[in-house]
């Protein structure tokens, strides 16, 4: 009996240590492969972050830039709109997300006026998941966050944002480089309001 219970004792120890020795390897195992995963998660992010942003043309780099947007919260924006049916010479969509604001930028550029205009006259007569038709000057929200448009002779710009959206700061931007005073339309709403149709003044 004496002989039992020692057994019994032995058998104990030796089964503890042994699923002891099995829980540790299992669990460095698990640490170490974790780590891997992450690391090489964590860098395909980064260097999917910093591609895209060096894919950019130089003239979005540079607004970027000139609007001190994170260029990390700059993602590839895949949505298409209404304006994508007219055959653009140039497209290029992105979004900025952070905590505080979701913003997207959309630009087309059209080989001419008579194509800028009418992509942008067809998509007013058709605005909206419910296809509304808009007039040139009315006083509607175009949509729930803020809305900007800027249209010149061979480019289309959409933006929409959480937040108020500072046109001028856009227009700033572009009166640094060689680009024509002028714009065809420039409308801004802000959240909730309705929209402005603002003439600029050349002065």
């Amino acid at each position: 009996m004496k002989y039992f219970f020692q057994l019994i004792i032995v058998s104990m120890v030796v089964f503890s240590c042994n699923s002891k020795k099995e829980e540790i390897v299992d669990f460095d195992d698990l640490s170490e492969g974790s780590n891997k995963n992450y690391d090489k998660d964590s860098s395909k992010k980064i260097e999917t972050v910093a591609l895209f942003y060096d894919s950019l043309n130089p003239f979005s780099q540079e607004l970027i830039d000139s609007l001190n947007f994170d260029k990390k919260s700059i993602t590839k924006l895949d949505t298409l709109f209404f304006p994508d049916r007219f055959g653009a010479k140039k497209t290029e969509k992105w979004y900025s997300k952070t905590e505080k604001d979701s913003l997207v930028f959309f630009h087309w550029e059209f080989k001419d006026s008579l194509r800028t205009y009418n992509t942008f006259y067809n998509w007013l007569d058709c605005f909206g998941k419910n296809c509304r038709s808009i007039k040139v000057g009315d006083k509607i929200a175009f949509s729930k966050r803020a809305t900007l448009f800027l249209i010149q002779d061979k480019h289309l710009f959409f933006i929409e944002s959480n937040l108020p959206i500072d046109y001028e700061k856009y227009l700033n931007y572009f009166d640094s480089k060689e680009w024509p005073r002028e714009w065809k339309f420039l409308v801004n709403q802000l959240p909730r309001k309705k929209a402005e149709w603002i003439k600029r003044n050349e002065e």
